[in-house]
């Protein structure tokens, strides 16, 4: 005979004690959910990827600039590769444009820009395509224009200065606005000789036949100073600077629509040299040697070494393409 094993009875489960366990794991996921979300809202709302108090969070901006202007006496308020003398600029967020107030550093190098009246960030996944343009105006103007006699020194609002930049709301503290110029800038190094040494030092220099005027070309998202070509050319007199460059005996500096100078007679624009009695000139056009046209870029130094000599001037462009900061842009040399 084969025993089977009694096989036990079923053991009764308890309803109550399941459920309550059931309950108990509920009750900590929705424990632990809580404090999760109590940390969250702890946190820097940059943290969080949505909306923001309305009116807490300010667009401040950091400025820099590009610029090495025309020196002038300290009566004049200038642009000297800084931001001394500037006090506003105009900033502009989608179709709003608003003045924010401009607080420069001990050196003047670099400057914070704020209002009173500021732009808002309202999410913290936000971004911001920011305009900026000195001088502070409501409206971009149609035209620019020069001044031709800069001879005391270019002002600073006669310079144009813009900067664009998308920033998003994760990098405001470190992102800022770089401005650059929209017109050019002449440096005329008359370099020491023996006809100069003899003349007693009576010097002068012109831009001449030179277009002042330009228009403002808003249209395609930034900002261009292009020449009015029905404008007609006139004499620019340059700043002479208290210190010349090394090797020069005198040196000079304008600013100047961006404009090309074309082998064209209706418009002879030339650099004219004036010692004494004498004058000599020395065509534009002429002075890449290819005899076809020198172009004036926006935010670029044009550096022009000239020697004056008894039969004549002897001129070259440094050579290089660098940004106004850095140095010169050209080509070539003209013996006249």
């Amino acid at each position: 005979m084969v025993y089977r094993a009694a096989s036990r009875p079923p053991v009764a489960r308890n309803p109550i004690k399941k459920n309550m366990t059931s309950k108990m794991k509920h009750t900590l996921i929705l424990a632990a959910t809580a404090l999760v979300l109590a940390a969250c809202t702890q946190d820097e709302p940059a943290e969080q990827g949505n909306a923001l108090p309305e009116g807490e969070y300010p667009l401040e901006l950091t400025a820099t600039c590009m610029m090495q202007a025309v020196a002038a006496p300290s009566s004049r308020s200038t642009i000297d590769g800084d931001w001394e003398g500037v006090q506003n600029v105009a900033v502009q967020v989608g179709n709003e444009t608003k003045v924010y107030t401009l607080t420069s550093s001990g050196d003047y190098k670099t400057a914070t820009l704020t209002s009173t009246n500021p732009f808002y960030w309202t999410s913290t996944n936000e971004t911001k395509t920011v305009e900026a343009w000195y001088p502070c105006l409501t409206t971009l103007p149609e035209t620019w224009e020069v001044p031709v006699d800069q001879s005391a020194g270019m002002p600073a609002d006669k310079d144009f200065l813009h900067a664009k930049q998308t920033i998003s709301f994760s990098d405001r503290n470190e992102a800022g606005l770089t401005f650059g110029h929209c017109l050019a800038k002449v440096v005329i190094n008359i370099q020491q000789s023996d006809y100069l040494d003899s003349s007693g030092g009576d010097l002068s220099v012109l831009l001449t036949d030179f277009l002042t005027r330009g228009e403002v070309d808003h249209n395609n998202g930034s900002i261009y100073i292009e020449e009015d070509r029905y404008s007609k050319g006139a004499s620019i007199t340059p700043h002479r600077l208290d210190t010349p460059a090394d090797g020069a005996f005198a040196s000079y500096e304008a600013l100047v629509i961006p404009q090309s100078c074309y082998v064209d007679p209706s418009r002879l624009s030339a650099i004219e040299v004036r010692v004494g009695g004498a004058a000599y000139k020395a065509r534009i056009s002429e002075l890449t040697g290819l005899g076809i046209s020198y172009s004036f870029q926006a935010n670029f130094v044009h550096t022009f070494d000239i020697t004056v000599k008894e039969e004549g001037l002897e001129v070259s462009v440094d050579t290089g393409s660098m940004t106004w900061e850095d140095g010169a842009d050209g080509s070539g040399s003209v013996v006249l």
